[in-house]
């Protein structure tokens, strides 16, 4: 009915979003419940060209007079003053398959035991660990795409996700430590694994310290690579090079970084939690390959910036939100993992700093041109050996100069929730900044 609505309105092309989510979150605190939330949300959004722009609407309310919406989108389009074209996709395409979610049915109980039962552990570890936290997370969200064009999608996602942390105390000094897991089957959640890191983490950073200022050989963690690259993987969106707000501009095909690093989006890596058959676009997504071997062979596309440079889109249209315009996005950007073990990486290293935390990520990095200077923590290393904690440092450098000095890249591929990984990076040659 409403796209019948929308022809008799004079909407050339008309498309309707529907996003449904469902939310458990739990929050412990020394074994102790701090909170349980069940949200729901459901939301729809519209789009559709009117007098060759494309006009957004979105509600909350389902039951909304499609009239009145239409009206909206009518409006808000001839507010526009863009001039680039943007279009509904219809094309005739075979989609990749989804991978079928956990249909699990997770009680208040058995994710409360969980937390209870991994805070325990870490508390067991030592007893310097004064406090323990955890948080819990089983989000389901089903997404449908249809449009005037007879394109009729759907897709869900499901993902488990628990958060620990610890204080430990020794004397005067005072530190705490974390560590998530983020999975698609509760079943995979590894309890023991993740307390015996975070308390391990908390124990070993007592005593931590400045080292001297001056240049070392670095061991990124792995989690700490992710962490730069999740600030600057916007520096690969064609929309950003084209307004000239990526240093990578007019630099396709050619060498940017060392011969050791490859970045790829991989829409379908079965670590991640986002298996995206396609866009918000409605657009089959495609693993896409970024970096191969040191040189940029490939930018992100929407359909809109593929059309202003007369390529096919990647199926990186994606919203940053349910109501927001459709932007560039990566599902799952991670540096490729090579050959070598962690242990390799720190024999390799023999004495340098291994940094295993960065913070000020959003306003240490600028997302434009690459630069960096951020406060770490970490160990010392010397012959192959972690030793002496470190904290209240600063690394600094240029991402993409301190890519071309990787010496080795480790095999231990580990994403965040945001959909963006790394292995560890052995580098050679960074600015640290100390006593």
């Amino acid at each position: 009915m409403i796209f019948k609505l929308a022809k008799e309105m004079k909407i050339e092309d008309l498309e309707i979003y529907t996003a449904k989510s469902a939310n458990k979150s739990l929050k412990t605190f020394n074994q102790k419940i701090e909170s349980y939330k069940i949200s729901n949300q459901n939301i729809l959004s519209i789009r559709g060209i009117y007098n060759s722009k494309m006009g957004y609407v979105y509600t909350e309310d389902l039951e909304e007079d499609p009239q009145q919406l239409l009206a909206k989108l009518i409006d808000n389009s001839t507010v526009i003053t863009n001039t680039d074209i943007e279009q509904i996709f219809g094309d005739k395409v075979v989609y990749k398959e989804a991978e079928k979610i956990s249909t699990q049915k997770i009680t208040y109980q058995e994710s409360f035991d969980l937390l209870v039962k991994t805070e325990k552990l870490i508390k067991n570890y030592s007893d310097k660990i004064t406090d323990t936290s955890g948080s819990y997370t089983d989000s389901t969200s089903a997404i449908t795409i249809c449009n005037s064009k007879g394109l009729n999608l759907s897709k869900k996602i499901r993902y488990f996700f628990v958060y620990l942390s610890a204080i430990a105390k020794d004397n005067n000094d005072t530190t705490n430590a974390y560590e998530y897991q983020l999975t698609r089957n509760f079943s995979s959640l590894d309890s023991r694994k993740l307390a015996q890191e975070t308390a391990k983490n908390a124990i070993e950073a007592i005593g931590a310290k400045p080292c001297p200022s001056k240049k070392y050989n670095l061991l990124l963690k792995n989690s700490v690579s992710s962490d730069i690259l999740d600030q600057l993987k916007g520096q690969f969106y064609a929309s950003n090079v084209q307004k000239q707000m990526s240093s990578l501009s007019g630099k396709l095909n050619q060498k940017i970084v060392g011969e050791a690093i490859s970045i790829t989006d991989n829409p379908f890596i079965e670590c991640a939690i986002n298996n995206d058959p396609f866009d918000d676009e409605g657009v089959p997504t495609t693993t896409t390959a970024i970096i191969q071997n040191g040189k940029l062979v490939n930018y992100l596309y929407n359909l809109k910036s593929a059309k202003k440079d007369n390529v096919k889109t990647t199926g990186n249209g994606f919203k940053g939100s349910v109501a927001a315009k459709v932007g560039t996005s990566s599902t799952n950007i991670f540096i490729e993992p090579k050959d070598s073990s962690f242990q390799e990486l720190l024999t390799t290293l023999n004495e340098g700093i291994y940094i295993t935390e960065v913070s000020g990520t959003n306003s240490g990095i600028n997302k434009i041109n690459g630069d960096f200077s951020l406060q770490a923590s970490g160990f010392l290393v010397k012959d192959g050996k972690i030793g002496q904690p470190v904290k209240l440092i600063t690394i600094a450098d240029n991402y993409f100069k301190m890519l071309e000095k990787v010496i080795k890249v480790g095999n231990d591929l580990k994403l965040d929730y945001s959909g963006v990984g790394s292995p560890s990076l052995l580098v050679a040659d960074i600015s640290v900044s100390g006593q």
